[in-house]
């Protein structure tokens, strides 16, 4: 199936998705700007997961089609396909994903100053990583991220070593899976990166240069919204830079790179320098959308922030690709209601990736 103009249009499983007609109307309201009704009118379609699926590649396809006619004809977009209808009628997906076993033993190291969140992430992972030899190592006291990571490493033994937060939740079945399965073949794994790193923040370049898919509670606390940067593959290698909110690796890794708390020492650009470095040194760094989490916390950018980031500026700024003729930063997301929503759609979208 194609566009109008000839371009290829990503597989779409849903013919209602592909009628010319409603392609020509979406096209039409994205040229002159009114995402809002583009992004209502593909909502008022998706009554399923695999609908929503569809309807979110469908824009993804008209937004690149946009870029490759006008590269400035959106200079900074984010979309939304929000309120799904009669999603409260839907049975739960029934996903069978029979975990393999793994052979790698794995240690998790946070930094945590809050007991609640300690407790709540150390029970998720307890429970993820169910049936491996597994540790978690909390640093309570840490300096900067860069410090208590570099102390939680030195302490760990595990074969894989995961970096996290302590405010997210793995949402994705048969995680430790899907975990080692990349790391047979990758160094370094995130949720959500850039395969193309221009400046000290990883969503600079924009699409089609950011990857991954990535969940986050509203700030109002009644919905979550689900940004989807590039979902293109299950595992995008080359890349350049990884979000910090989720860092996997191989211990042979460690023993030639450590986290930059000499020059980082705060909160802040841990993640970039660290994955950056790594990639740099010529290591394997990928970004997978098959592991699928719920980060809850937007994130500060605050003064602190913006001076880590000139750290990191001036650490690397020769080094930095330069910035690409076209892209877009988040490309749209997807609000939903409760963590089951979550799971489904996120497990439907890995039927439309490579």
């Amino acid at each position: 199936m194609t566009l109008p103009s000839g371009r290829v249009l990503t597989p779409i499983r849903n013919p209602i998705f592909l009628q010319s007609a409603l392609v020509n109307e979406v096209e039409a309201l994205l040229r002159r700007e009114e995402q809002a009704r583009a992004y209502e009118r593909l909502s008022s379609l998706a009554r399923t997961p695999e609908d929503l699926a569809d309807a979110c590649h469908l824009l993804a396809n008209l937004h690149h089609r946009l870029l490759l006619d006008n590269p400035r004809h959106f200079p900074s977009l984010v979309g939304l396909v929000a309120n799904v209808a009669d999603w409260s009628r839907l049975h739960p997906c029934r996903i069978d994903h029979t975990p393999q076993p793994v052979e790698e033993s794995i240690s998790v190291v946070m930094c945590s100053i809050d007991p609640d969140k300690e407790a709540r992430a150390m029970a998720m992972y307890q429970r993820a990583l169910a049936g491996t030899r597994c540790e978690i190592i909390v640093i309570r006291d840490a300096r900067s991220l860069c410090e208590g990571y570099n102390r939680g490493i030195r302490q760990s033994s595990g074969q894989i070593v995961i970096c996290s937060h302590d405010d997210i939740e793995i949402l994705s079945p048969s995680f430790a899976t899907r975990l080692t399965q990349h790391l047979r073949r990758v160094d370094l794994l995130g949720v959500a990166g850039t395969t193309r790193l221009i400046q000290p923040f990883w969503v600079s370049a924009g699409w089609p240069h950011v990857h991954g898919m990535v969940a986050q509670r509203s700030r109002e606390g009644d919905h979550f919204d689900v940004t989807i940067f590039g979902p293109q593959s299950l595992c995008v290698t080359g890349a350049q830079a990884l979000d910090g909110c989720f860092l996997a690796m191989h211990r042979s890794l460690l023993d030639a790179l450590a986290f930059d708390e000499r020059n980082l020492a705060g909160w802040h650009g841990y993640d970039i320098d660290f994955s950056f470095s790594a990639w740099l040194a010529g290591h394997r760094v990928a970004i997978c959308t098959d592991i699928f989490l719920l980060h809850d916390s937007p994130g500060q950018f605050d003064a602190a922030c913006h001076a880590q980031v000139e750290i990191l500026r001036r650490k690397h700024a020769h080094r930095f690709a330069p910035p690409p003729e076209q892209g877009i930063h988040e490309l749209f997301a997807v609000r939903l209601q409760t963590r089951e929503q979550l799971v489904t759609f996120s497990e439907r979208m890995l039927a439309y990736v490579s």
